[in-house]
């Protein structure tokens, strides 16, 4: 019976003098920082910036990638196609309207495709001209979305200045009216008729806009961004090979199409922001840590003395290691 006790006795005695000792280094920080107020306040003040600005920094972020996230159904079917120069790897060049009627009539890998343009126009209210930027599509492009309206129709392969407001619009100038289908709008001295409100990101990572109105082929600028929804049993691959055999018209044959899938898209833009945010967040709060670090050296240099006392009158170097520790 004593060989079984006398273990747990010693393991308990142990554990009692570590919690002794633990809130006795305790007594001396406190202690210690009362006496020197001003440099427990500089650092405690220095940390709360470094750490307070990378947290701040890292919250916006969180914030910006969530919004730029893609919001169409089955997003990683989705991808824009561009132009670029054969010698460039990441360029980000307008389609020919051409072309874009080419891949849409010789394309088997996608579901849809469709094009749009974007612009400033002037839109006639009762308060007079104002700008609004106004989305050209073509009527697939909806089909390319997959997004229901939040009120009406999109637009359809018959329709013929139409127009479809967007969220942020319904909102901000016409009151969100449930009336406002069928209303009349001019935009420039040509005048739409509403046919329905989409939301206002669309579910594309694109710059925010205020009526969509139908493309008109025989029209407009002969360039086009394009964008499509590929076939779900058809990999990027087997796209990027399509339209690159497809080809573009260039008689110099300097410029290729190039294939972007969203998801992808938004992956890098996320990752320039973390580059360029975090980065300098983390440096400063490096620089806090550094500032704070040096601080407590020079305190720790003032202390030589004392602790060489503390040395001399038998104390352990273990002891006052933990002692600085918990001051730490």
């Amino acid at each position: 019976v004593y060989k079984r006790q006398v273990p747990n006795a010693s393991v308990a005695w142990k554990s009692k003098r570590s919690a002794m000792n633990l809130a006795n280094d305790l007594r001396i920080a406190v202690r210690q920082w009362s006496r020197h107020r001003g440099i427990a306040a500089v650092a405690t003040l220095t940390l709360a910036l470094g750490v307070g600005g990378a947290t701040t920094m890292y919250s916006f972020l969180q914030a910006v990638a969530q919004y730029s996230q893609p919001t169409v159904p089955q997003a990683e079917q989705v991808a824009r196609l561009f132009t670029t120069l054969v010698r460039e790897s990441d360029g980000r060049g307008m389609v020919n309207r051409d072309d874009y009627l080419q891949w849409k009539e010789a394309a088997q890998s996608f579901e849809a495709l469709a094009a749009y343009t974007t612009e400033t126009r002037g839109l006639r209210t009762a308060d007079g001209i104002n700008d609004v930027s106004v989305l050209s599509v073509t009527p697939s492009f909806f089909s390319v979305l997959k997004t229901p309206p939040v009120i009406g129709r999109s637009f359809e392969e018959s329709d013929v200045d139409t127009a479809v407001l967007s969220e942020r619009a319904w909102r901000s100038r016409f009151e969100r009216n449930p009336d406002v289908l069928d209303q009349r709008i001019e935009i420039e001295g040509q005048r739409y008729t509403v046919v329905g409100v989409m939301e206002e990101r669309l579910g594309l990572i694109m710059s925010p806009v205020d009526v969509l109105v139908v493309l008109n082929n025989e029209s407009g600028s002969p360039s086009v961004m394009v964008i499509g929804r590929r076939n779900a049993n058809v990999s990027w691959g087997q796209v990027e090979a399509e339209i690159h055999a497809l080809g573009v018209r260039d008689e110099d044959e300097q410029v290729r199409a190039r294939v972007v899938p969203i998801l992808a898209d938004a992956l890098s833009r996320t990752r320039i922001g973390w580059l360029s945010l975090v980065g300098p967040a983390l440096l400063v709060l490096l620089i806090s840590c550094g500032n704070v670090a040096s601080l407590l050296l020079v305190q720790a240099a003032q202390r030589e003395r004392e602790m060489a006392v503390r040395l001399a009158m038998g104390a352990q170097r273990r002891a006052l290691a933990s002692q600085l520790l918990v001051e730490g």
